[in-house]
């Protein structure tokens, strides 16, 4: 029998989706709008401001020594990778879901998780390495990035351990997305039980947003994570 010549897509494992044109603008789509969220959060400072200052003042705040925009940055940022996550969670359960078939193809629905993965753990990166640059809080580059050793006099006594929490979640997110792009190369159940750190990791956000977060006690948020978190919770019994 004659062999015909194999197309170069046959294959090819599938777990790293080809990014269509429709895709990517729709990807940059959802940058710019986590932008333009930022960017509206943080002058709602100005807006909502118990002092008059100028606008001019403070955009130009950030350069100011005593300046509290890092502070602010970091808690945007935070708020904005808590919602990439629970996105990256959503979609990633929605994979194998047994009517998923219906409304997108595996493919799209694996590249939004990845894609939404990875958007969490830059925003997390960036709500963590502001701080550097936060007066009051003066946290050092270590406090920041190992586990469990952040103690300042300025935070509450159990701090360190909500900040540590988030810190693990961060590293798990990190794992999960790295490992997922040479999953072909790892036995299937090391795979899984690296992927089930999903879990650990989403827990360890929301008690670090609920008991760290400085805008938690907002109702605005309160509502945010309760409404995030049924709706997460009806997709894993749904599951």
């Amino acid at each position: 029998t004659t062999m015909l010549p194999q197309s170069p897509e046959i294959g090819k494992s599938n777990h790293l989706p080809k990014l269509s044109n429709k895709q990517f603008w729709l990807k940059l789509g959802v940058i710019a709008t986590y932008t333009a969220i930022f960017l509206v959060a943080w002058l709602s400072f100005w807006l909502f401001s118990s002092t008059a200052i100028e606008l001019k003042d403070f955009l130009l705040s950030p350069l100011q020594t005593q300046s509290q925009s890092y502070w602010q940055f970091s808690r945007i940022a935070g708020v904005l990778a808590y919602s990439a996550m629970w996105l990256s969670v959503m979609t990633g359960l929605s994979i194998n879901s047994q009517t998923s078939s219906y409304w997108y193809a595996r493919g799209t629905v694996l590249s939004w998780h990845q894609f939404f993965t990875w958007l969490a753990i830059v925003l997390a990166v960036v709500h963590a390495t502001v701080l550097l640059k936060d007066g009051y809080i003066a946290a050092t580059f270590a406090q920041l990035f190992v586990p469990f050793q952040f103690h300042s006099p300025n935070l509450t006594g159990w701090a360190w351990l909500w900040i540590g929490l988030g810190q693990i979640a961060g590293y798990f997110f990190l794992i999960i997305a790295v490992t997922s792009h040479v999953k072909q190369k790892i036995a299937k159940s090391v795979w899984k039980y690296l992927h089930s750190l999903v879990l650990l990791a989403y827990v360890g956000t929301v008690l670090h947003g609920l008991f760290l977060g400085t805008d938690s006690k907002q109702i605005w948020l309160q509502g945010f994570y309760l409404m995030t978190n049924l709706i997460f919770l009806g997709m894993v019994f749904f599951r």
